[in-house]
């Protein structure tokens, strides 16, 4: 990820495993214990941390969901963080700092820990703008759920990606070239996927 405090990272995921802590993904590490992120607590809440000293923005509600897929959007808009699951804003804060350059972890944080128990895709990081969760969603007129926008008009910026494009590639598809690197036991293609 690019060293910027303006980014948005966009992601669709299915929980199958509950009630542990598990990390959605981390956009800057700077030790182990001392990490920014979004992750779901061991009572299925989702929460958003600020590094050291900073604050936890938890949900209201629980996650436990584990036969549909949600939809988080992130924002990071010069250190005014805010987070949203389908649509509904999650949580915010303040003084939220910058990624670093190559330091974006999905799915587990630095050490190896904390890992995400279920189906990740359609995973975009957009460096240097703030989108809102509509350019990536929006609620179906019928059904009323929220439903994924699979070609969504974005400025990438030149460290940007969209990775897990229905599929089990890391391989950028967003023309910027910023392939990513699976670590651990790597990736498990499934048919099974938002769209």
């Amino acid at each position: 990820m690019g060293t910027t405090n303006t980014y948005t990272i966009s992601l669709w995921f299915k929980r199958s495993g509950l009630g542990t802590t598990q990390r959605l993904f981390t956009p800057f590490e700077a030790t182990e214990n001392d990490q920014e992120g979004i992750y779901f607590g061991s009572d299925d809440t989702l929460n958003m941390k600020k590094s050291g000293s900073g604050g936890v923005a938890t949900s209201s509600g629980v996650f436990r969901d584990t036969s549909g897929w949600y939809h988080l959007c992130f924002q990071n808009d010069a250190g005014a963080a805010e987070y949203w699951i389908n649509g509904v804003s999650q949580g915010t804060t303040t003084g939220f700092p910058a990624s670093a350059a190559g330091a974006g972890r999905f799915g587990n944080k630095v050490g190896g820990s904390e890992y995400f128990d279920g189906l990740m895709s359609y995973i975009i990081y957009s460096d240097g703008t703030a989108y809102a969760p509509t350019v990536f969603g929006s609620t179906d007129s019928d059904t009323g759920e929220w439903v994924i926008n699979t070609a969504p008009t974005v400025t990438y910026g030149s460290q940007g990606f969209f990775i897990l494009k229905n599929g089990n590639s890391v391989t950028d598809q967003s023309g910027e070239g910023n392939d990513a690197t699976i670590s651990g036991a790597g990736l498990t293609q499934t048919e099974d996927c938002p769209d």
